[in-house]
C-alpha cells in the first residue's frame, strides 16, 4: 500500500502554483467545502496527477511491466527503495561513509601487494572466493588490509545503529549489507575475522555471523 497526501514542494505545474497564490488553503481545503469552483477542481486534479506521476513513475523503468505478481513485487520494491525516508543516522553519516569507502577502495587498488584483490571485492556471486597470491607475505598483508575493511563495516554498523531492526531493514542499509555479504565470501577477509573478530563487541559479532554468514 502506498499512502499519498496532497502537498506542494515547488516543482508543480505553473498553473497549480499560481492557483496557490489565490487560495491560501490549497491544497488543504476542509472537506466541509463540497462545492469547488472549476479552477479549484482543476487545480486539485492537476496536483493529484503530478504527485502520482512523480511518485509512481520513478519506480517504473521502460522494461518493467506490471503484468504478473513477480513484476508487481519488483515494482513496489523499487518504490520502497526510492521513497523510504533516511533515518537521522543516515542523513548525518552517509557522506562520511561514502568518502571512507572510496578511500579504502583507492588504497587497495593502488597496493602492488594486492593483485586481483580489488576485483574480488566487486564479485557479487555467493560462491567462496580464494585469493591466489599467498606467497612472500602477501597473504598476511591482505589479512591486515581486510581488518581495515572489517573496521569500516563496524563503523557502518555502529553509526547507522543497525542493531535496530527498522534501521537494518531499511533499503539504504541493505545496500551496504549486499556489499558486505559479498566481501564475507573472500578467504582473506574470513581469516581476518577469525583473527580479529573476537575482540569486537558481542552485538557486532552476532551481526557478522547472522547478517554476513561468517562464524
Amino acid at each position: 500500500m502506498v499512502y499519498v497526501k496532497s502537498s506542494l514542494t515547488g516543482d508543480e505545474p505553473a498553473d497549480v502554483l499560481n492557483y496557490k497564490k489565490e487560495d491560501v488553503c490549497f491544497p488543504h481545503d476542509s472537506t466541509v467545502n463540497q462545492w469547488f469552483t472549476e479552477s479549484q477542481f482543476e487545480s486539485y486534479r492537476r496536483l493529484g496527477h503530478h504527485v502520482a506521476q512523480i511518485t509512481f513513475g520513478a519506480a517504473s523503468p521502460d522494461d518493467l511491466q506490471c503484468n504478473d505478481l513477480n513484476s508487481r513485487h519488483a515494482y513496489f520494491r523499487n518504490l520502497q527503495k526510492i521513497w523510504s525516508a533516511f533515518t537521522p543516522e543516515m542523513q548525518l553519516h552517509s557522506a562520511a561513509h561514502s568518502k571512507s569507502y572510496l578511500e579504502l577502495l583507492e588504497k587497495i587498488l593502488a597496493d602492488s601487494q594486492l593483485p586481483g584483490f580489488f576485483e574480488m571485492l566487486f564479485d557479487r556471486t555467493d560462491r567462496p572466493k580464494q585469493w591466489k597470491e599467498k606467497q612472500n607475505g602477501q597473504f598476511d598483508h591482505a589479512v591486515q588490509i581486510s581488518f581495515e575493511l572489517i573496521e569500516f563495516i563496524f563503523v557502518i554498523y555502529l553509526q547507522l545503529k543497525l542493531v535496530y531492526p527498522e534501521n537494518l531493514n531499511h533499503p539504504f542499509a541493505q545496500g551496504w549489507l549486499d556489499i558486505f555479504r559479498s566481501w564475507a565470501t573472500i578467504d582473506v577477509i574470513q581469516q581476518a575475522w577469525s583473527k580479529y573478530g573476537p575482540g569486537y563487541a558481542q552485538g557486532f559479532q552476532i551481526f557478522v555471523k547472522k547478517e554476513m554468514g561468517i562464524s
